[in-house]
């Protein structure tokens, strides 16, 4: 992007993309309407919470699935800086960050 060129975008990168997309519509969709229900605004907090309008318990598909998303972030922002282009993310990673997603959204989908 420095020397003006059009990046050609990995196709891990175009599937992490979409997991997140879909991943961050449901759950927003799903963590709205309860909040809506249970009448209060959401906190940054409630990121990591089992249930945002019950008890300050800490939900581990939750945590897992921040961390993995500021780590691959991280990764992949000193990666491209350093390298100059645009990392190619290996399917390993893609595929833990899948693994992670699925944990945090089965609970909400069943």
């Amino acid at each position: 992007m420095v020397r003006l060129e059009i990046p050609t975008i990995p196709p891990p990168v175009i599937a992490l993309m979409g997991l997140s997309l879909a991943t961050g519509g449901i759950g927003y969709f799903q963590d709205t309407k309860n909040l809506v229900a249970g009448g209060r605004n959401p906190y940054l907090a409630d990121l990591v919470r089992v249930h945002p309008w019950g008890p300050n318990d800490l939900s581990l598909a939750k945590a897992q699935m921040m961390l993995w998303t500021i780590l691959l972030l991280t990764l992949f922002i000193s990666k491209s800086i350093l390298d100059g282009v645009i990392w190619d993310i290996p399917w390993a990673m893609v595929s833990l960050m899948g693994f992670s997603q699925v944990g945090y959204l089965a609970p909400k989908l069943l």
